[in-house]
């Protein structure tokens, strides 16, 4: 099992700002995927979460 970050809970509600801001800047009925834009962050290398 992976060890989570200490401040992850910061992190993650970071992220997922950032998507529902990028996701308002691209127009009216918009997402981005926080997921994605984590993975691009770390260079593919991780994920937030693993879809099935």
């Amino acid at each position: 099992m992976q060890k989570l970050p200490s401040d992850i809970c910061q992190r993650l509600i970071s992220i997922a700002d950032k998507a529902l801001y990028e996701a308002k800047h691209r127009g009216r009925n918009q997402v981005v995927s926080a997921n994605e834009m984590w993975a691009e962050k770390e260079g593919g290398k991780q994920w937030l979460y693993k879809s099935c």
